[in-house]
């Protein structure tokens, strides 16, 4: 396997490794060790692409009986960490419903070259209208270590109208 592809599985390893945990981004890095938050964060966007590109939903068959006298029942954990509990009788579509309003977030690329960002948008669709209800931005610098440069900062979730509080990274 080359090099470029080992650095790829490990980073597709980590970044499910930290979405299966509760460590912050900073001690993931630590135990994991990963010198620089930035690393986990490019990581993650790149495993949000491929995600993104497979079916968010997998069938599931449950093949145990219940005990005698016990409603069963399942938790579902979005990948925003809400959870559904489910119980005997549960209405399929509603669930379908439920979960895609709880994920809802949107992506959307601001500009081109220098300055470049992504700007999240969280919201829900009321009336067959998107509504958002928070964002969170992310601008790149250009850097000759990736094609995709490296991050300058990221703002802390605001709402639409508001002003973002900034997150600067520097790299020596």
């Amino acid at each position: 396997m080359s090099k470029r592809h080992e650095q790829a599985d490990r980073g597709t390893k980590l970044a499910s490794a930290y979405r299966a945990g509760d460590l912050s981004r900073r001690a993931f890095c630590e135990q994991a060790g990963i010198a620089a938050v930035s690393t986990l964060d490019y990581y993650l966007r790149r495993e949000n692409e491929r995600l993104k590109k497979k079916q968010r939903l997998l069938p599931v068959v449950v093949t145990v009986k219940p005990e005698e006298g016990k409603t069963p029942e399942i938790t579902v954990r979005a990948r925003n960490g809400r959870r559904i509990e489910v119980r005997r009788g549960f209405d399929p579509e509603l669930l379908l419903r439920v979960l895609n309003a709880l994920e809802r977030v949107r992506d959307v690329w601001v500009g081109a070259g220098v300055g470049r960002g992504v700007k999240s948008e969280s919201g829900d669709i009321i009336g067959g209208t998107w509504t958002v209800r928070s964002i969170v931005e992310t601008q790149y610098e250009p850097c000759a270590c990736s094609p995709a440069g490296k991050m300058k900062r990221v703002s802390l979730p605001y709402a639409p109208g508001g002003s973002p509080i900034w997150t600067e990274y520097t790299y020596l």
